[in-house]
């Protein structure tokens, strides 16, 4: 009686599973149990399979989407607007690069911990950025976890400027990557600081437009609109860098007090140095240029002089 129950499921779960009856099949009770059992075992493994491929494929359709809109976006732009194709390629660059670095999901959850926790995943996380900044090591790790995710990427190409004197000041920078310089773009860009990696910049165009406009250092966030590059930086190399909004940078001020204060310890020593640096690269283009035209005009039209007018390294 039970062989006929065992052949009846036998060749209702082999129909529905779609194995199929084949040339070879279960002859006995036993064989059909076990071709049950493993005929279930298998459609089932194979349905978890394909329901997690797709799963995985929904995610990464849906994250593709995201940037093709983004993308999408900027050639309607482009098109719209007649964007420079460098600019344009620049653009892509910079999209596709955030799109890669993307880390809110992460941040969102570590947020979402407690504190304990999140202090500890923080510094797991972020190690390899803040080992590598100067005025973070030795901070506490309530600062790390605090400052790192607030912290956004900013790859740069060689020899394209990070910002340009007379630019407005929203952020500032940490080098994590490459080497950048302050440079004269008037004269061949030439270099009168190197900026390594694990230095900051851009403070001191901070305090040098509050200097300017006269005003009190102490609350420069209450001028924000009349901060503006002292400086030009390039980077000489293929760099990165993490930037901090100038309005976390004031709320640093309110939480972390003693790391703030470092950030602009010796600011103006930093300032004066530069500028005088800076006075000092400018007068030797002048006067090597004035030499050159002097021997471009003692040898007629200038052919066959060979003099390199404009000095390409002036770092410190």
């Amino acid at each position: 009686m039970w062989g006929l129950y065992i052949t009846s499921l036998y060749f209702t779960v082999t129909t529905i599973t779609t194995v199929g009856y084949g040339d070879l099949h279960a002859a006995n009770t036993m064989e059909r149990g076990i071709s049950i059992v493993i005929m279930i075992i298998g459609v089932i493994s194979f349905s978890f399979a394909t329901g997690s491929l797709s799963s995985i494929m929904q995610n990464y359709d849906q994250a593709n989407a995201k940037l093709q809109e983004r993308i999408t976006v900027l050639n309607r732009i482009f098109k719209d607007h007649h964007l420079p194709l460098e600019l344009y390629e620049r653009l892509k660059q910079a999209i596709k690069y955030d799109f890669n670095k993307d880390q809110n999901d992460i941040n969102q959850f570590v947020v979402d911990l407690p504190h304990k926790l999140k202090l500890e995943v923080s510094l797991h996380i972020h190690e390899r950025t803040y080992k590598k900044i100067h005025c973070f090591k030795g901070r506490s790790s309530a600062f790390i976890a605090w400052i790192c995710p607030l912290l956004k990427p900013f790859p740069c190409p060689e020899n394209q400027y990070v910002f340009f004197e007379g630019d407005d000041v929203t952020n500032i920078f940490f080098l994590v990557k490459g080497k950048a310089g302050f440079v004269l773009p008037k004269y061949k860009n030439a270099t009168y600081i190197e900026v390594e990696v694990g230095a900051h910049f851009g403070i001191i165009d901070i305090v040098g437009s509050i200097l300017q406009s006269k005003q009190d250092l102490e609350n420069w966030i209450g001028h924000k609109d009349l901060l503006q590059r002292q400086f030009t930086v390039m980077a000489l190399c293929e760099s990165e860098s993490r930037c901090l909004m100038i309005s976390d940078l004031n709320r640093m001020k309110q939480e972390f007090l003693e790391a703030y204060e470092k950030l602009f310890n010796d600011a103006y020593t930093r300032l004066r140095r530069a500028l005088q640096l800076k006075l000092k690269a400018m007068n030797i283009c002048d006067a090597t240029d004035n030499d050159y035209r002097m021997k471009s005009n003692r040898s007629g039209n200038g052919d066959n002089v060979d003099v390199n007018h404009t000095p390409q390294n002036l770092s410190v």
